[in-house]
């Protein structure tokens, strides 16, 4: 894979410049025409050499299995369908999911698993899958020992087990896992019927094993069952826990996570018990961190010719800064609450300014001519508050594409 150097004065910084790998876009779109290389993702992540784009139009696919490092990127405004998204052969490299709408009738939406390279998943919509004749059913998502698996901005609704009763929205197993800008929400229960109890609301989250940083994110537990026309125990369902963990640690930052409210009773049968925020488990560690999250919006693919706006929202007086870098490479930094996400080699800093007393600041900015079929920038907001405390806020990536694309 080649290595292009680009000077993006576009970023109002002359003498800024990233070294990017240049990668080759393969398009899939399930109705084919010119242009197009392949009618299915799977048959285009087969395809395609390590760290190729694959740039997805709107369309409904089948499961997807990624053996390599790759980005699979809807384009602007296609609403792309995947029944199912596996990684389970280490790639040792990176793994970029953006755009897509997962959803499965068995097991797991998004299984990861035993990956060493970085995982980023952004702007995805996940949902679990619902068990029809005691079979099937799954989280939204499940990570087991993978190194690192991040979240922007996406949404994950849990589905349910083999025999129909919610299940969490994702579980995370051996893996640190940070979540910004999402939502997390477990099924609710189904209501009683006639010989069925209510079922108790799935949990929004559940740890084990693993570190879990939570910003500017809600996780809530699916609600309890109604009693409505069976009372089998004399309940009605309960809510389930916001994130219920097993062992490891959870990080929060404004998070909001609470438990599903209990189903509503009838005569003779009891309303549910409200599920809890977080339950710890024997040995579950909440760490909450005090403060205001700094949030980040920008467009997520953008091709030369067009502009790019990047939207921080902080506190009035942040002096902020966009830490722009072609990697991703996330870690914890004492004593910053926030984690690095992004590499800080090849690192180049966009200033936004000093925020006003909304706390918003925004610059939009032109792409100019690549040299490259495309490249990944991935974006992390730093700041000094009023303070003079060092800060880092939400992360976004970018694709950028030739305008041939």
């Amino acid at each position: 894979m080649s290595i292009t150097r680009i000077a993006f004065a576009f970023l109002s910084l002359p003498s800024l410049a990233l070294t990017l790998s240049a990668q080759s876009v393969i398009v899939v779109d399930d109705d084919g025409g010119p242009g197009v290389d392949h009618t299915s993702i799977a048959d285009a992540a087969a395809a395609a050499a390590a760290g190729d784009t694959i740039l997805v139009r709107s369309g409904v696919y089948g499961q997807v299995s990624i053996d390599r490092p790759m980005a699979i990127v809807a384009d602007t405004g296609a609403t792309v369908g995947v029944q199912g998204v596996l990684a389970t052969f280490d790639t040792g490299g990176e793994i970029y999911l953006r755009g897509l709408s997962v959803g499965v009738s068995f097991g797991p939406t998004l299984f990861l698993a035993n990956l060493t390279g970085p995982v980023w998943v952004q702007d995805c919509v996940l949902s679990g899958g619902i068990a029809l004749g005691g079979v099937g059913g799954g989280p939204a998502f499940e990570l087991l020992g993978c190194t690192d698996v991040i979240f922007v901005d996406c949404v994950a609704v849990g589905g349910s087990d083999d025999f129909g009763s919610p299940v969490a929205a994702g579980a995370v197993v051996g893996t640190n896992a940070y979540f910004m800008g999402c939502e997390l929400s477990g099924r609710a229960g189904a209501p009683g019927q006639f010989f069925s109890p209510p079922q108790d609301g799935g949990a929004g989250l559940f740890v084990t094993g693993s570190t879990v940083h939570v910003e500017a994110t809600t996780i809530l537990g699916g609600d309890g069952g109604a009693a409505l026309g069976g009372c089998v125990g004399g309940l009605a369902g309960a809510g389930g826990t916001g994130v219920e963990m097993g062992t490891g640690e959870l990080q929060t930052h404004g998070a909001t996570i609470a438990g599903g409210r209990g189903g509503t009773g009838v005569p003779g049968c009891t309303t549910g018990a409200d599920g809890m925020d977080v339950d710890p488990g024997t040995s579950g560690t909440l760490v909450a961190h005090p403060g205001t999250a700094r949030t980040l919006a920008s467009e997520a693919v953008r091709r030369e010719g067009e502009s790019l706006t990047i939207t921080t929202q902080g506190e009035p007086g942040d002096f902020t800064v966009i830490g722009i870098s072609a990697e991703q490479d996330p870690r914890f930094v004492d004593p910053i609450v926030t984690p690095l996400l992004i590499a800080q080699s090849p690192f180049k800093p966009l200033r936004m300014g000093i925020a006003p007393a909304s706390g918003t600041l925004s610059k939009t900015l032109p792409i100019p001519e690549l040299g490259l079929d495309a490249a990944l920038l991935y974006l992390q907001v730093g700041l000094f508050d009023t303070s003079l405390e060092l800060l880092l806020g939400q992360a976004r990536a970018v694709t950028l594409l030739d305008s041939a694309f």
